[in-house]
């Protein structure tokens, strides 16, 4: 499994829609794709049509869970938006997790081993990074 993340030190650059449009054409060469939404503001699910009302678990959800060894259930995390491509969106609540992680140890970490309980399952992970802070 290959994880790309699309990064830039600038907003509104295209990020999303770089991440969506690669993992669209990967998926469509036959590769098994997952596009992971790490921006609060969900426009990879907005993009691709997923309802955000829809969405009760969302990819705060696992970064959050306890890091005490248990494996991340990420079915209840990931749609299928179509052949070879699948989402992990994120909500408005991806928001509050930098802060409450802020004295976590491990916690640059949590993505990563989450996606490791998938590594078989996808060939390819597009992660598409959140704005920059303005802080």
């Amino acid at each position: 499994m290959r994880i790309v993340a699309i990064a830039n030190q600038k907003g509104g650059c295209g990020k999303t829609t770089v991440a969506i449009n690669l993992a669209a054409c990967l998926a469509r060469e036959g590769q098994r794709t997952l596009i992971v939404d790490l921006d609060p503001q969900g426009h990879c699910a907005l993009g691709l049509a997923v309802p955000e009302e829809q969405i009760e678990v969302s990819v705060a959800s696992i970064l959050s869970t306890d890091s005490s060894g248990q494996q991340p259930d990420l079915s209840r995390v990931i749609w299928q938006i179509s052949t070879n491509f699948d989402l992990m969106p994120s909500k408005i609540d991806l928001a509050n997790l930098e802060q409450a992680l802020a004295g976590v140890e491990g916690r640059e970490k949590r993505l990563r081993h989450s996606l490791s309980t998938i590594q078989n399952k996808y060939d390819f992970v597009i992660v598409d990074t959140p704005r920059p802070s303005v802080f």
